[in-house]
Order: C-alpha cells, then sequence, then structure tokens
C-alpha cells in the first residue's frame, strides 16, 4: 500500500510539492513515523522524495518534497533558491544520491495527493 502524502501544490511532473497546511504536515509526519521525534532531522527521505521542512521562526511552517529524478532542474534552482548553507545543500544532495540509487524500489511507496487529509491521529507514543 502506498504511503499518502497531502500537499497544497505539486507540479506537473511530480518532481516539486509543497504544503503549507499544518494538518497536512502533521499527517504526512505521523504516517511516516517523524512526528514529535526530537531527535528527526528536518530534512529526509519519504519514498523517491526528499522531505524538507522548512522550521525557521520568522516564517510559517511548511513542507517541501522533491524528486531529484523527475525533475532535477527544479530541485536545483529549489535548493539554490532557499539559501541553504553548504552543508545543508550537501546533505541534500547525497539524499539525491542515495535515493537515485534505489529509486527503483521506492518509486511506488509515496502518493502525493492535492488536498487536506480527512482525519489525522496523531500517534499516542509520539512525544516519548
Amino acid at each position: 500500500m502506498r504511503l499518502k502524502l497531502y500537499v497544497d501544490t505539486i507540479s506537473f511532473d511530480e518532481g516539486l510539492a509543497y504544503t503549507e497546511t499544518k494538518k497536512s504536515i502533521v499527517h504526512n509526519l505521523v504516517m511516516q513515523g517523524m512526528a514529535g521525534k526530537k531527535d528527526a532531522s528536518n530534512i529526509f527521505p519519504i519514498g523517491n522524495y526528499i522531505c524538507i521542512i522548512n522550521t525557521k521562526q520568522d516564517e510559517e511552517l511548511s513542507m517541501t518534497l522533491l524528486d531529484y529524478r523527475k525533475s532535477p532542474e527544479k530541485c536545483l534552482a529549489y535548493i539554490e533558491n532557499e539559501h541553504f548553507s553548504d552543508t545543508v545543500k550537501s546533505r541534500i544532495l547525497s539524499l539525491c544520491e542515495v535515493i537515485d540509487e534505489e529509486y527503483d524500489k521506492l518509486m511506488n511507496k509515496v502518493q502525493l495527493i492535492v488536498g487536506c487529509p480527512v482525519t489525522c491521529t496523531l500517534n499516542p507514543d509520539m512525544y516519548n
């Protein structure tokens, strides 16, 4: 069964998706088992996507999903336009390489859905 992730927008080629909807972000993190993990990174793989959680205090919480193989130009432009540090850029690009090596296994694990989940049940153990 494919992991359903909810987003506000998806590019035509499905190489870039984005959401600022908190319910969708929480749902997506819970479904991935990432919600509430104190040591969790804000950049991690979900299937064939690299997930980037924007946690900057002066900006809205957001989630961006990048599929480098589907849209390398958009991914590289996003990485450059967000003014990430060299360390963060390196982390994202290394995840691109890891996902690329396993792409055939990963490409059908995630389904992107435009909209908001009807329900969002939080895992009771997420804050342990």
